[in-house]
């Protein structure tokens, strides 16, 4: 049954027993910081689930959809858990072409609703959400031979429209600027591998490119956290109907039965695995990765039509860490939903084949430093031949059982999604929700984030400072008192706020520390935005801004990743938080480093407390 998405009993936690609480303060710095996840607060929550094994909101799934209803339904004053059987952004959600875009394929089909939505949630993360991890792409579509001139007038005519679509989603000239025309000289500044044979000049329009996927997907979930939601991962869910779902912790085999006033299954590609009546027909979508270099480091996405198509292109697209990727292929996946999708051969030839037309120096295998396929959630539809031919509109679709299920979309409305999945919820069950707020709400590290910023308190932080019954707060802090004497007990200094003037830090390539000034490398700024000088000031061990491997990457970001991005193994780290593994070679020659910094800080956290050591009570019976 499709829910109509067109329309706009509270159980407080249980304490954490006292003893807990001088015992996390000294394993992390981060743990007055409620928006940071690490294991530590993982076990407390569950602790804290077994003893009140009740929430108004279940969310089912890790991916950039399940975080963003779970923010979604906090800031709405809901207690919420989300639940992932594996890692944040294990699944479709890292796998993406990392761009935020407005819409523009989906003009030429004529699918102007989805296309206006795409522009205004663009609009919302570029402006007001995420503005720290999303920037404006140049476009470049240059005009050679190997173009014919229809697919040159449909180019300049689509962009234009793109151009009409922007305004109409309310969208800055100074976040996008309009299509241009570049000349020649410029064309090959911005993609200096591109043919120059014939070259008239190119086409430039501008779309919203993330630093990275998983990264802001993980932002959604940090701010959730920060808004009193309890984020479980390593914790899978089975049974699940619109009541609630037993809970297994991967990580100890430990078992609890959680009930809910609802019940949401934010699962991808893998709806089906809990609501059986749901057909998903995955698509394929595949990226070669190659040194920046090859293509002359170029400053903007090199964009060409495919043979015989007007609305389908290939990109190679620069990207953090001096890469660039390649893409994308949109197959259909047939058989059994794999866990990590494998990459055919016939995916790289196909890439490969068709870039080179448009390079004045081919490229080849041996070029290649790595790949990434991921599977796209598309609804079935009977009698479409092709998943390119398939809508990406999304549904809400209610189960017999009452588990609500919000499948199909793409990563750039995921906060539409989230709000209409969260109203259907709140007018099924007569949930006491208050009005979305993810419109105005930016994520941690944005400009204007502040921790708590959601009004009244969110029930099930536990020692993590907001929320957390019985705690008096430091005003606009979003921190207990307590916390705050136990920090400067400990010695441990949060960053200040952004309206502190004395701590404020430039961007510097130096690494530096000068008093209470410290140099924060340049890429760091374009990582974690105004959360960049915690990275390096919450760092206990040696050496912060060493670079690992001779990498644009420092040892801060590791010990970042166990304290506050809710890393919980080895391979969290160099799969979803830094994207090493997506160059093989990279990722094996840091893995020792990031393996020892990881062995210390497990070596520094204390025995967790007798009374969460060994939370499981029974299962709790239906």
């Amino acid at each position: 049954m499709m829910l109509d998405t067109d329309f706009e009993t509270d159980t407080a936690a249980a304490p954490v027993p006292a003893a807990c609480a001088s015992a996390h303060a000294s394993a992390y710095t981060s743990v007055f910081d409620p928006t940071a996840l690490n294991a530590t607060r993982r076990q407390t929550e569950w602790w804290e689930l077994n003893q009140n094994p009740h929430v108004d909101l279940l969310v089912i799934g890790g991916g950039i959809t399940g975080a963003g209803i779970a923010l979604d339904a906090a800031t709405r004053g809901l207690s919420v858990a989300l639940v992932e059987r594996r890692d944040l952004a294990f699944g479709t959600s890292r796998w993406s072409s990392k761009l935020v875009h407005g819409g523009l394929r989906y003009l030429a089909k004529l699918q102007v609703g989805i296309a206006f939505n795409s522009a205004r949630e663009r609009r919302i993360i570029m402006e007001r959400t995420a503005p720290h991890l999303v920037r404006p792409l140049a476009q470049v579509t240059p005009l050679n031979n190997y173009v014919n001139p229809l697919q040159i007038l449909a180019t300049r005519a689509g962009y234009r429209a793109g151009d009409l679509l922007a305004i109409a989603a309310g969208t800055s000239r100074h976040t996008l600027p309009h299509t241009r025309f570049a000349r020649p000289d410029e064309t090959r500044r911005l993609v200096p591998t591109a043919r120059r044979d014939g070259l008239k000049g190119a086409w430039v329009n501008y779309d919203g490119q993330m630093i990275d996927d998983a990264r802001l997907t993980l932002a959604v979930a940090r701010t959730a956290a920060g808004e009193g939601a309890r984020i479980l991962t390593y914790c899978e869910a089975t049974e699940a109907t619109g009541n609630g779902a037993w809970l297994t912790d991967t990580l100890t085999e430990e078992k609890l039965y959680l009930h809910a006033k609802a019940v949401i299954n934010a699962t991808g590609v893998w709806a089906a695995s809990l609501d059986n009546s749901i057909k998903i027909r995955p698509s394929r979508g595949t990226h070669l990765v190659f040194d920046a270099a090859v293509f002359g480091h170029p400053k903007g996405a090199l964009t060409i039509p495919l043979p015989g198509s007007v609305s389908r292109y290939l990109f190679v697209l620069p990207a953090d860490k001096g890469r660039c990727y390649l893409g994308l292929t949109d197959e259909d996946q047939p058989g059994p939903i794999p866990e990590v999708p494998s990459t055919p051969e016939a995916d790289i030839d196909f890439l490969l084949e068709n870039i080179n037309r448009a390079l004045s120096r081919p490229v080849t295998r041996a070029d290649i430093r790595g790949v990434f396929t991921g599977l796209r959630p598309l609804l079935a539809m009977d009698g479409t031949a092709s998943t390119a031919d398939l809508s990406r509109r999304h549904a809400t679709v209610l189960a017999d059982n009452g588990l609500v299920s919000i499948v199909g979309g793409k990563f750039t409305e995921y906060r539409l999604m989230a709000e209409q999945a969260v109203d259907a919820v709140v007018n099924l069950r007569g949930l006491p929700a208050g009005p979305c707020r993810t419109r105005n709400f930016p994520l941690v590290g944005a400009p204007g984030y502040r921790r708590g910023a959601s009004t009244g308190d969110s029930p099930g932080l536990g020692v993590f400072g907001a929320g957390s019954a019985g705690h008096a707060h430091m005003p606009g802090s979003g921190k207990s008192r307590v916390g705050a004497i136990l920090l400067g007990i400990l010695g441990i200094h949060e960053a200040p706020s952004r309206e502190t003037t004395d701590w404020r830090i430039a961007p510097h390539e130096s690494g530096r520390t000068l008093g209470r000034r410290i140099a924060v490398p340049k890429f760091l700024w374009r990582r974690f935005g105004n959360e960049a000088v915690n990275v390096v000031k919450s760092a206990v061990l040696e050496r912060p801004l060493d670079r690992i491997a001779g990498l644009a990457l420092v040892r801060a970001e590791i010990e970042y990743a166990i304290t506050h991005e809710g890393a919980l193994s080895v391979e969290d780290i160099l799969e979803r938080r830094t994207r090493l593994t997506m160059i093989p070679a990279q990722a094996e020659a840091a893995r020792g480093e990031v393996t020892e910094i990881f062995t210390a800080l497990e070596a520094r956290v204390p025995e967790v407390p007798a009374a969460i050591q060994g939370s499981a009570k029974p299962p709790v019976a239906v």
